[in-house]
């Protein structure tokens, strides 16, 4: 009877933590995890936290992973931002500045590639997914981080094919987000008006799709602070899209 009802206990808890991430609140997600003190819900606890952008929550993408191998992990929360087949996780920050935080990333997540994967060109994969920089090959990276890091980083011809590659448009919210921002940085890059507008567009529709925004916030927000850099002297628009980021930011839990 005890035993039952443990289990009962921990299956709302993490029915309560999945709702609330799902619903895009993290903090509140991992305040229900960190109080079942009996169970540390590791899966769980890295997507909350991934989502609000720690990067100290990847390490425990190798742990996840080898559960979810195993049949451990069975939460929609986990699989909708983990991709067994690829090991990426969506949830990762688009770009990010500090080194610190970029060698953060960079040590767990290569830790959760396949071992006959070349280290190295993972390694530069990532660094140019993050930073937009690329130097040297990407070729054994797994395939959304090596085609992103020649979307972004790549020379015209890379990133023409590698644009090409990325387009799927049934794909779960969180993966589309992030290959909609990668495609749309990429666009950004080249030197056509045109071209700057359909990158503008591909931002614009992780902003415009509620399902594409409360999947990954901080894809949102990035894709929000370009397109208010692009609004230029067009007070109405640029105020519009002022409103949007507070919001986005009250929905994600953080200060505007």
């Amino acid at each position: 009877m005890m035993l039952a009802m443990m289990l009962v206990c921990l299956g709302s808890v993490r029915s309560e933590a999945i709702a609330l991430i799902d619903a895009g609140r993290s903090l509140q997600a991992e305040a229900v995890l960190i109080r079942s003190a009996d169970e540390p819900h590791h899966d769980l606890l890295m997507v909350a936290r991934a989502q609000r952008g720690d990067a100290a929550a990847l390490a425990d993408v190798p742990w996840v992973l080898d559960h979810m191998s195993k049949g451990g992990v069975f939460a929609a929360a986990v699989e909708a931002r983990l991709d067994r087949a690829q090991r990426m996780v969506w949830s990762v920050p688009p770009l990010v500045r500090s080194a610190d935080e970029q060698s953060w990333i960079i040590s767990a997540l290569q830790k959760s590639m396949p071992d006959e994967t070349d280290g190295g060109d993972c390694r530069r994969a990532i660094i140019a997914v993050l930073s937009g920089t690329l130097e040297g090959p990407v070729g054994d990276a797994p395939t959304a981080w090596r085609d992103a890091a020649l979307a972004i980083a790549g020379d015209a011809t890379q990133r023409r094919g590698a644009r090409h590659r990325l387009q799927r448009s049934a794909a779960p919210p969180h993966e589309l987000a992030w290959r909609l921002h990668v495609v749309g940085r990429s666009w950004l890059q080249e030197d056509t008006d045109g071209a700057r507008r359909t990158g503008l567009v591909h931002l614009a529709r992780i902003v415009a799709d509620p399902e594409l925004r409360a999947a990954n916030g901080h894809l949102a927000l990035h894709a929000l602070d370009t397109l208010i850099d692009a609004s230029g002297p067009h007070a109405e628009a640029r105020d519009r899209l002022m409103a949007q980021r507070t919001q986005l930011l009250t929905s994600m839990e953080m200060k505007p």
